[in-house]
């Protein structure tokens, strides 16, 4: 079922701080998960919660690529979206992120505080399609 296919493969959180990868990071391992912070570290865990310079690193990156590549990703998940069209330093850091698309790999981005003027902004940055959901409780 659902839950054995998501037991096998890896489900990437990029958060857009370190400070929010941990607190994420510390939430879910209360909540009983096991989670890592390093896809170097993916071996006891299937969830990774990471920060873009932590994904978009070389060897994060080649690794992420090799599970791509084996078709070892269910979801990668794209937390606090609305900050990355706001503020020009993350763009740098999202270069090879916008590429995940291009691995087939499958893309929620997610945020809580968009308005609905900068929904069209997040999806354009990041190259949204139809297999690319913004998911946002909190329009305004």
């Amino acid at each position: 079922g659902c839950a054995h296919y998501f037991a096998r493969k890896l489900i990437l959180v990029v958060v857009p701080t370190v400070p929010l990868q941990q607190d994420l990071a510390t939430k879910c391992r209360a909540a009983g998960l096991v989670v890592s912070t390093k896809l170097s570290e993916i071996n006891a865990s299937r969830i990774c919660i990471c920060c873009p310079e932590a994904v978009t690193a070389d060897v994060s990156w080649n690794i992420f690529v090799r599970l791509a590549g084996e078709r070892s990703v269910a979801r990668v998940f794209i937390d606090e979206a609305h900050v990355y069209p706001l503020q020009d330093r993350f763009r740098l850091n999202f270069e090879r992120i916008f590429m995940i698309r291009s691995l087939g790999v499958p893309v929620a981005f997610m945020t809580g505080t968009a308005s609905t003027s900068l929904i069209p902004k997040i999806q354009a940055m990041f190259h949204s399609a139809k297999d690319v959901f913004v998911i946002n409780p909190g329009i305004r």
